[in-house]
């Protein structure tokens, strides 16, 4: 489900949801809505089950947070390996901040 949910949000429409949901300017709520309902259509039409739009969004929503942690967790394994093999010297440069 999961990955059907990312297909779609994706590459249906060229890319134009994921475009929408990074975008946080709260005058696109009327575009957001229509989204979601976009979403929600073809997600019921890929996978032959019903399911509420404020349910899609959730799944979103703890997909996107476990991608973001997943991401976080390897930059800091990362890091931490670069600090490790300077024998306690300058490390590489820290990177960007948190993803989300």
């Amino acid at each position: 489900m999961k990955d059907v949910l990312f297909n779609i949000i994706e590459k249906e429409e060229g890319g134009k949801f994921i475009r929408l949901l990074r975008n946080r300017d709260r005058s696109l709520v009327f575009e957001k809505n229509k989204m979601w309902n976009t979403i929600k259509m073809a997600f019921e039409r890929d996978t032959g089950n019903e399911i509420s739009k404020k349910r899609l969004q959730s799944m979103w929503t703890r997909f996107k947070q476990e991608f973001c942690r997943d991401g976080d967790d390897k930059r800091s394994k990362e890091f931490n390996r670069s600090c490790a093999q300077t024998g306690s010297g300058k490390g590489d440069e820290e990177p960007p901040g948190k993803s989300g």
